[in-house]
């Protein structure tokens, strides 16, 4: 049995994984905490899709006949442990999960950098800032912020067309993509190790545009990368002829 953890409440990443995850014939059980409003830091540029289908968690199941278990924090080992067929956990959020629920079952998550570059949160951010590689990364998860084992890691290349936008959203669909293989595929099995970065919070407002800077710096590399690859193949095709 595959488990998606999540919120009680409306909640883009995990709709797109669900939707994903039923595309390919898998219908998980869904457990959702309480949901908790917080006064979340609201950044000048913002590059995760925020936008979910406006609906309650609990329509949205019954209207796609998934059963939903809804507990608390505090109680959800001991709602797990009910049960004996749990092959995965798939983290839809950025829950900070029990050190013994991550001890005693496969949990999962997907992170939107490419570990163990860039550990924490707004890692596209600062991976563009320091460029350092852009990817996602599945991981089983231990007891520590972004780490445990490696399942999959992938990087999301800048192409000269691209805008900052385009780039968060390909990523984006990346680690929902990579989350469900998480399922299915080969792990590398290669234990995390340390970042060169102590482990990120959100970006201050005035690295942003700094940021923005280094992205438009990286996209006009990716066109000499380009061009110099359609002139070194074109030129071996020349003298292949």
């Amino acid at each position: 049995m595959i488990v998606v953890l999540t919120y009680d409440h409306p909640h883009r990443k995990t709709q797109d994984l669900i939707f994903k995850l039923l595309a390919n014939g898998i219908k998980p059980l869904v457990i959702a905490t309480e949901w908790m409003e917080m006064n979340s830091f609201v950044p000048i540029i913002s590059h995760r899709p925020s936008n979910p289908i406006n609906i309650s968690l609990s329509q949205f199941c019954k209207n796609l006949n998934l059963e939903l278990l809804l507990t608390t924090k505090s109680n959800l080992y001991k709602v797990l442990s009910g049960f004996t067929n749990i092959e995965y956990l798939l983290l839809a959020t950025g829950n900070i999960i029990e050190t013994k629920i991550v001890d005693k079952f496969k949990v999962i998550n997907s992170h939107p950098g490419y570990l163990p570059d860039i550990k924490g949160l707004d890692a596209l951010k600062w991976a563009i800032l320091y460029k350092r590689n852009i990817g996602v990364t599945t991981h089983f998860v231990n007891g520590q912020i972004d780490g445990g084992i490696i399942i999959e890691r992938k990087i999301v290349p800048i192409y000269y067309e691209d805008t900052f936008h385009n780039l968060s959203y390909r990523q984006y669909e990346l680690e929902v993509e990579l989350l469900v293989n998480s399922i299915t595929c080969v792990p590398e099995n290669i234990e995390i190790g340390e970042s060169d970065f102590e482990t990120f919070r959100r970006m201050p407002h005035r690295l942003e545009f700094r940021m923005l800077e280094m992205f438009e710096q990286l996209r006009k590399e990716s066109e000499f990368r380009t061009e110099t690859n359609k002139n070194n193949n074109f030129n071996q095709q020349n003298t292949a002829s």
